[in-house]
């Protein structure tokens, strides 16, 4: 998983681009024991999703900065100058250390490489889109922050020293952007049995927070790839006016850390690593029912502990709760579809191919409901294009 930047000998700058998908996670990420090295309290499981209808965009040019001059940073947004957060400056910064120099072509095919020293003193323009509404709930940040992270160690020459060690550098951008690194199903894994390791030596517990794809027998994985049928709702905000969240990601999930009862409680039980267990096995036997119920139940427990936080953190709305109460009417039978909500109020939908009509047809007619998406699994992670 590696790529030879582009030269362009006129402005003599390099250039990559790469797309990346989303991922939603089945078993819930939610609070760090580490802040700046984004390590999670609990390990997570997701499934990512096919980047031919949701992905980011991303493109990255290393440009030669004026004699005298100081590098400048600069990222463009679905069109719009943006700020450069810490985190992205911290991933420029490991990329410009890490750096032993690159090789790169031009479009007459001719190759040459730019020491260290060189691709250090460049400027930097980031330019990414979204096909999708950016901090609403949907993952824009798994699907932005993987891509970046991986140009980046591209266009700076940068290769793993252990096996999955981009993901570490896309979880230095967004803890669940280390997901978005591959396809199918991903266990991100919190990288510590207990919790003194990271007071020991937080380095190798960083070093160990890594995401892999889930193992299964390749009949297992083709049968989900081949059966399983994924809608997204994307749900109207309405008296919010606005797709972005009240409360942020990263500011709930401290906030749940330091006041909500139920979250030690989950912690204490390391709930997360015994319903990753399960549902890996479900995932395995190709069981949906007990796929969707322990889908269910974990986005269930993310919103219980959001609402047991002080003061209550809301992210679903009227709607939301809607499509959560018509999936139970539709599982009345038995479970034909599972809904899992991130910090958000958009609802993800899973059904089998065979149910998919009938799953559409009673979201469909729900007041709120901007859009259903209907996607699949993605097969791949991050790509260079």
């Amino acid at each position: 998983m590696s790529a030879i930047p582009k030269y362009d000998r006129a402005t003599k700058s390099l250039s990559l681009t790469a797309t990346s998908p989303i991922n939603i996670a089945l078993v819930k990420y939610w609070g760090k024991v580490h802040e700046q090295l984004i390590i999670p309290a609990n390990s997570s499981l997701s499934i990512t999703i096919d980047q031919a209808d949701l992905c980011s965009k991303t493109k990255v040019e290393l440009i030669p900065t004026a004699e005298g001059a100081e590098p400048q940073l600069r990222l463009v947004l679905n069109g719009k100058e943006d700020k450069i957060t810490s985190r992205i400056r911290s991933i420029i910064e490991l990329m410009r250390e890490r750096t032993q120099g690159v090789r790169a072509h031009d479009d007459q095919g001719h190759t040459l490489t730019l020491d260290a020293s060189e691709l250090r003193t460049h400027s930097l323009i980031i330019t990414s889109e979204n096909n999708f509404a950016t901090a609403s709930g949907l993952a824009s940040s798994s699907s932005g922050l993987s891509c970046l992270a991986f140009v980046l160690s591209q266009l700076y020459g940068v290769s793993e020293s252990f096996p999955d060690e981009y993901t570490k550098f896309a979880r230095l951008g967004s803890g669940s952007a280390c997901r978005s690194l591959y396809g199918g199903f991903v266990q991100w894994h919190r990288g510590f049995q207990a919790i003194q390791e990271l007071t020991e030596d937080s380095a190798k517990v960083s070093d160990q927070s890594l995401a892999r794809a889930v193992e299964l027998s390749q009949e297992s994985m083709e049968w989900w790839y081949n059966n399983l049928s994924i809608l997204i709702c994307v749900v109207n905000p309405g008296d919010a006016q606005t797709y972005q969240k009240d409360v942020p990601s990263t500011d709930g999930m401290k906030i749940t850390l330091e006041t909500s009862e139920l979250m030690k409680l989950r912690l204490e039980a390391d709930l997360a690593q015994k319903h990753i267990d399960q549902l890996t096995g479900y995932l395995e036997e190709r069981d949906f029912p007990k796929f969707a119920e322990l889908t269910m139940k974990e986005s269930n427990q993310l919103h219980a502990v959001c609402l047991d936080t002080y003061p209550p953190i809301f992210y679903m709305n009227e709607t939301s709760r809607q499509i959560i109460k018509t999936a139970t009417k539709l599982n009345g039978q038995g479970n034909i579809v599972a809904y899992s909500i991130d910090a958000g109020f958009h609802v993800f939908l899973f059904t089998l191919k065979e149910n998919q009509v009938k799953v559409h047809e009673a979201m469909s007619v729900l007041p709120g409901i901007d859009q259903i998406i209907i996607t699949r699994i993605g097969r791949e992670g991050v790509k260079l294009i």
